[in-house]
């Protein structure tokens, strides 16, 4: 089998399965399993209050434009499931995000959605502090500011980073506001026999802070019937992202085994 679908193979069984990389600009984003939504009365009122329910789906974040204080993207795509206890609940809409300020950081996200069969409402995070963890998004939304009868949901999401595996390189697109990646990569035989631990499975750091989108691969082809794993993560100005992907295909985070992996990145 050639290198590069031996490469491809690996890399389909570890992140989401995207063809190739097509827009660097426009990003996909999931919700992570911290991601809630709660309906009913908060303060001042008194009355019933639905217990938090988790939140899966996707969205697209797209640049818009710019001026002296905030930078501000298209929010579209989203496709959101909220799941039990309680019926399932498609949330659909777009809307808007921003991020910037003139002395601290500050964010807000305003969405048009429409819950399930509901009419569509307007919800808005306000002006908030906050997003120095960009280009990941930690932001409350609610359709009345959390007063008495209202919807809450509580956005965390990652950006997902689409990888294309080619025989002499790898590719990526580029988050907003990413300084650089991270890339390691690993044996899928000593993956698999070591029931997913990464600690053991990695076994070298191909990029420390990489500040491109294509890297040249140093890797030997594996061997007839071996194959092998990458996974690229993100850094911002003040932290490195997670080596995970969308919730519905990860069993448990990867970061604690790479991490502790002796040729991991740093």
């Amino acid at each position: 089998m050639p290198r590069s679908a031996l490469f491809l193979a690996a890399t389909l069984a570890v992140l989401p399965a995207h063809a190739q990389v097509t827009d660097l600009a426009r990003t996909p984003y999931f919700l992570t399993p911290k991601s809630t939504f709660q309906r009913g009365c908060f303060d001042p009122c008194a009355c019933p209050l639905e217990e938090r329910r988790p939140i899966l789906g996707i969205f697209f974040l797209d640049p818009a434009a710019s001026d002296p204080l905030f930078t501000y993207y298209d929010v579209t795509g989203i496709q959101w499931i909220v799941l039990p206890p309680g019926p399932p609940l498609r949330i659909t809409g777009s809307g808007t995000y921003r991020i910037g300020g003139e002395v601290a950081i500050q964010h807000q996200l305003e969405l048009d959605l429409q819950v399930g069969g509901d009419p569509i409402e307007h919800f808005d995070s306000g002006l908030l502090g906050g997003g120095g963890e960009f280009p990941e998004i930690h932001i409350p939304i609610s359709i009345h500011g959390m007063f008495c009868l209202d919807i809450v949901i509580q956005v965390h999401a990652r950006p997902a980073i689409q990888i294309t595996v080619n025989p002499a390189s790898l590719a990526w697109n580029l988050p907003p506001g990413v300084i650089g990646f991270d890339v390691v990569s690993g044996d899928v035989g000593r993956l698999r026999e070591s029931g997913g631990d990464y600690s053991v499975a990695t076994r070298a750091c191909l990029a420390d802070d990489w500040n491109g989108n294509v890297l040249p691969d140093p890797s030997a082809p594996p061997s007839s019937g071996h194959a092998l794993w990458y996974l690229v993560r993100h850094v911002n100005p003040f932290f490195s992202g997670s080596y995970d992907d969308d919730p519905p295909s990860l069993v448990a985070s990867r970061d604690p085994g790479i991490n502790a992996a002796p040729l991991s990145c740093p």
